[in-house]
């Protein structure tokens, strides 16, 4: 009677510190909603999801494969049952953070007990980061719970192998890759934990995966088979790949140089029709900023530019000041990257010339560095 008792106390307690947090969760982002003004005009890809969402709402599809569609699907559900109002999807995204941190406390407290669970789910609640981005319409809120709950689900699995919270685990984490699509690495990950997991028990661990492998790849091939239908070449769960690395390396390099080629590359991709074209203009842009990035990175000053024009000092010659293995290292690394950026760019920039007299004119360091645009 006492051993109940006591269980029924830590029961109890630990139901009350849930549902404290719970509450404090709630009115920080129930504040944050009533007091956000900022978060009523709509930001960046807020405007593509609200497009998606009343598009789906109103009986004509989810147009396009850009970006995965669980999160537009939300949107366009929220569109339908309560209009065509951003709040109404902004309430639901409070119950699914709240959600999260109830899954967070959940995921503690089986591995490092009540009090780290407690305190982990409370620093969660009080977030301001989090909190705000229940009011973006964007899809990490979506995609955190999902998360969370796929390794609530795994964390269960691996207590008591039972098939329910595998499949759970691997659906759950199909619909992550299906609001965004980073989750698909962590299920290339699980499959060698699942093998290596346990000693002696690799066959287990290898049926275990396979039936992994099979529950998660099962939401996602409909959305796949649909995009290369449409696109009539195959398409993956988006075209929106390369596209965020592209306009990200091109902003660096206008910081860096003062040029526009990120107002470029955004006017001529959205001069584009087809998304499969945009994805492959995406990707030669995102490669070939890249490699001049990291050649900039290698080199110093107007001889680092100069060396981009092809016209400069070599990388050895670049820091006369530096230390031999410094030296030897940009040496090295000279050829590497000069190769890679060859073989992608079908010889865009010429190759290295030869260190001579010539090379250390004062006309090569105001030479223009080539135009990524093509």
């Amino acid at each position: 009677m006492t051993v109940r008792a006591t269980v029924a106390g830590a029961l109890l307690s630990t139901r009350r510190r849930l549902l404290l947090v719970l509450l404090i969760a709630a009115a920080v982002r129930v504040l944050f909603l009533v007091h956000g003004d900022a978060v009523v005009a709509l930001h960046g890809d807020e405007n593509y999801y609200v497009r998606q969402g009343a598009s789906i709402a109103q009986g004509s599809g989810h147009p396009g494969s850009f970006r995965p569609p669980l999160y537009s699907l939300l949107i366009g559900a929220s569109f339908f049952l309560f209009g065509e109002d951003p709040t109404s999807v902004r309430w639901i995204q409070i119950v699914l953070s709240l959600a999260a941190v109830g899954l967070l406390y959940a995921v503690c407290r089986e591995r490092f007990g009540p009090r780290a669970a407690a305190l982990s789910a409370l620093a969660c609640a009080l977030s301001p980061a989090l909190a705000h981005f229940t009011h973006f319409l964007w899809s990490e809120t979506l995609f955190v719970t999902l998360f969370l709950l796929f390794l609530w689900l795994i964390r269960r699995f691996d207590h008591g192998e039972r098939f329910g919270y595998l499949a759970g685990a691997a659906v759950a984490l199909a619909l992550a890759a299906l609001t965004k699509e980073i989750a698909v690495f962590f299920a290339v990950l699980m499959l060698p934990w699942f093998v290596l997991r346990g000693e002696r028990r690799w066959r287990s661990g290898t049926r275990h995966a396979l039936i992994f492998l099979a529950c998660f790849l099962l939401p996602l091939i409909p959305w796949t088979v649909r995009n290369s239908a449409v696109h009539g070449t195959f398409v993956g769960l988006s075209n929106c790949r390369w596209f965020p690395i592209a306009t990200g390396n091109l902003r660096a390099e206008d910081a860096l140089r003062g040029s526009t080629e990120h107002e470029e590359f955004i006017a001529h991709w959205r001069r584009m029709t087809d998304e499969v074209e945009k994805e492959a203009f995406s990707r030669r842009a995102a490669l070939r900023s890249s490699m001049l990035l990291s050649k900039r990175g290698a080199c110093e000053g107007r001889d680092g530019v100069a060396l981009l024009a092809g016209t400069g000092p070599g990388l050895a010659s670049a820091a006369p000041n530096r230390s031999p293995v410094r030296k030897s290292r940009r040496a090295c690394a000279g050829p590497m990257r000069r190769t890679t950026y060859g073989l992608m760019t079908a010889g865009r920039i010429p190759s290295r010339p030869s260190l001579n007299a010539s090379s250390k004119s004062p006309q090569a360091a105001t030479t223009p560095r080539p135009k990524i645009m093509p």
